[in-house]
């Protein structure tokens, strides 16, 4: 089934831009540390509540990339990021993650996604960086269902 049109993708990273400064969105620069990282994310208990259909997600090397990317691997409990070097920080990692725990039958920066993110934005890098991120989402008219 293909996915509606991503209607509000350019809003959501717009509104995603408040986080930039955000003292808790820090670099990790080896692919090791961020598979330790999303292996941590993902086993954590308010992760396995939340999202108990995603078991692993696999961090691929991103080079030769523009962009990162994340999504489900359909018909498994697994899901994958492909994180380019110069993208590998906690906001991208969230946003991408984000992509492998929404519902698959939305447009890919959907309400549901930006629930996602935002509910991975709060738990890993607190209720100030949630407020930050929600309040900008209605600012730039991103529609998002926590």
């Amino acid at each position: 089934m293909a996915r509606p049109r991503d209607s509000q993708r350019k809003r959501v990273y717009t509104a995603e831009g408040v986080l930039r400064d955000c003292a808790e969105d820090r670099e990790i620069r080896k692919l090791k540390e961020l598979q330790e990282y999303v292996d941590e994310l993902v086993s954590a208990p308010w992760f396995r509540e939340r999202w108990p259909h995603v078991e692993s997600v696999a961090v691929r090397d991103g080079r030769g990339r523009k962009r990162a990317g994340g999504s489900p691997l359909y018909g498994t409990s697994s899901g994958e990021i492909t994180m380019p070097k110069r993208m590998r920080t906690t906001k991208i990692v969230l946003h991408e993650l984000a992509h492998v725990v929404a519902p698959v039958d939305e447009a890919w920066h959907g309400k549901r996604f930006c629930g996602c993110f935002a509910r991975l934005v709060y738990n890993v890098m607190g209720e100030n960086a949630f407020t930050q991120l929600t309040t900008s989402f209605r600012t730039h008219r991103v529609k998002y269902v926590l």
